[in-house]
């Protein structure tokens, strides 16, 4: 039940289009009625647990939020449509990483692959425990991915395509469908300015300080059946389109992940909603407060997974003295 890796992969990390081409049924269709009245009981209690757009006003200065999912689907018109003339009256854009700070990351990665893969030493079947190892080929088979190409990535980046679906594969590089980038086009017509949210190797930078032993912790958690995986992600689609963020976010710990101790889950748990979730909503508010002090109204569109909880990035704007309400 690896919740923080499962959620914010879903809707933080992963550059997806093919979600919606899952022909699966719904990973929520698997609980009973008990727990998914507990699901919904404890995604009721969770702040900003409900919705996708937002205001947040502060004096004259105004905030036009909206959590996103980074898939193509065309049940995202209505918002797209709400937020590109929300991005026509604004005057700056905040988004997670704009189109030339993906530039700066795909160059930095050509010129140091060490980023994403191992460069010296034992390559990623040397690391691995065998029966690891036998898990992590039979997944990249299923995506058709060569062994020999795996065995390069370092645990992490290939964590991530993991956690794509075999079903997804297919259009997993076709990302301009996905509402981060319909709303960076918008902006780029309208001529309103677009700044990232952090430097473009945040994600490198955290796993990094997370450690191979944690990294290879996080590969082995996303070797779940394919089955699941398609349920899952044709849940978090139809949650989010919904806007039952917190349900998407509290599902996965209805996953059973059989191959981990209960408490190594925990730590990993608790160790990744703090790196990839906690410390980067707290790292942006004071981003956004800098830009809001250069700028009456900007419109900020970060994966949804940052928006519900505590310590959530609504919450943290709320403490900090924004009010927020709910952008019709």
């Amino acid at each position: 039940m690896l919740r923080p890796l499962l959620a914010a992969a879903l809707t933080t990390l992963l550059p997806l289009t093919a979600a919606a081409q899952c022909d699966a049924p719904s990973y929520m269709d698997r609980l009973s009625a008990a727990d998914r009245a507990a699901l919904e009981a404890d995604a009721a209690a969770m702040p900003y647990g409900r919705g996708l757009a937002w205001e947040a006003t502060r004096g004259d200065d105004r905030l036009a939020i909206v959590g996103t999912l980074h898939i193509a689907d065309p049940r995202h018109d209505p918002l797209a449509e709400q937020f590109t003339a929300e991005i026509a009256e604004a005057d700056l854009l905040m988004v997670e990483i704009t189109a030339e700070d993906e530039d700066l990351m795909t160059r930095a990665m050509a010129e140091r692959p060490s980023m994403l893969y191992y460069t010296d030493g034992p390559a990623l079947p040397g690391r691995l425990e065998p029966e690891l190892w036998d898990r992590v080929q039979d997944a990249v088979d299923e995506r058709g991915i060569p062994a020999f190409m795996a065995a390069k990535f370092r645990p992490w980046s290939l964590m991530v395509t993991l956690s794509i679906p075999p079903c997804a594969m297919e259009a997993a590089a076709d990302r301009d469908g996905g509402l981060d980038y319909r709303l960076r086009d918008a902006a780029a017509a309208a001529g309103v300015p677009q700044v990232s949210l952090e430097p473009y190797d945040t994600l490198v930078q955290i796993m990094d300080e997370a450690g191979e032993e944690t990294e290879i912790a996080l590969l082995e958690a996303s070797l779940m059946s394919a089955d699941i995986q398609a349920e899952l992600f044709t849940a978090t689609v139809d949650n989010y389109f919904a806007g039952r963020i917190a349900e998407t976010w509290l599902l996965s710990q209805y996953v059973p992940l059989p191959e981990q101790d209960e408490a190594e889950t925990q730590r990993l748990n608790d160790l990744m909603t703090e790196m990839l979730l906690t410390r980067r909503n707290q790292a942006w508010v004071p981003v956004i407060e800098a830009a809001a002090r250069e700028n009456d109204r900007i419109v900020v569109a970060a994966g949804a997974a940052h928006m519900a909880g505590e310590d959530g990035l609504l919450r943290l704007l709320e403490q900090s003295g924004w009010t927020i309400r709910p952008l019709e």
